[in-house]
């Protein structure tokens, strides 16, 4: 037993590796769970827990078991692109991304838009963003700013 915790203490992940990691986050915990699946990285016991919190100490484990397995610097390497792909995930399921669309425009309407963008000192999309929004609230809310119903 004693040798089993000098194990364990020589390879626990520190806070600062782990504590984004959120234990009551079911969402951030799937992921996580599905993250470790998909880079084999979950080590299979034969009762696997349900509960998110009991998922959560088992994704912990299963971190703190790459420091016996791996090397350490690979285990920071796989940390430290685990929460970046989380970031990522966020800042994706956040909506604030752009995505590309292509709207076919005249020639006219284009060189109109251009000279908007430099009058405004903006991108093109950032003056469609702008016109869209304007366009959009100036029609779809009242003189109280309240959602007209149609």
């Amino acid at each position: 037993l004693i040798n089993i915790q000098s194990l364990w203490s020589n390879n626990r992940s520190h806070k600062n590796d782990i504590n984004w990691l959120d234990g009551i986050n079911t969402i951030q915990i799937d992921w996580a769970w599905d993250y470790l699946k998909k880079t084999n990285n979950l080590v299979f016991f034969p009762i696997l827990p349900t509960e998110t919190l009991k998922r959560y100490y088992y994704i912990l484990a299963c971190i703190d078991l790459m420091g016996w397995s791996k090397n350490p610097d690979a285990k920071q390497l796989f940390l430290d692109k685990m929460k970046r792909t989380w970031s990522q995930k966020k800042y994706r399921d956040s909506g604030k991304i752009k995505k590309p669309y292509h709207l076919p425009l005249t020639k006219d309407r284009h060189d109109q838009l251009k000279t908007l963008a430099e009058l405004f000192n903006r991108s093109i999309p950032d003056v469609l963003d702008f016109i869209i929004e304007k366009v959009y609230d100036e029609y779809t809310t009242d003189t109280q700013g309240k959602t007209k119903k149609y």
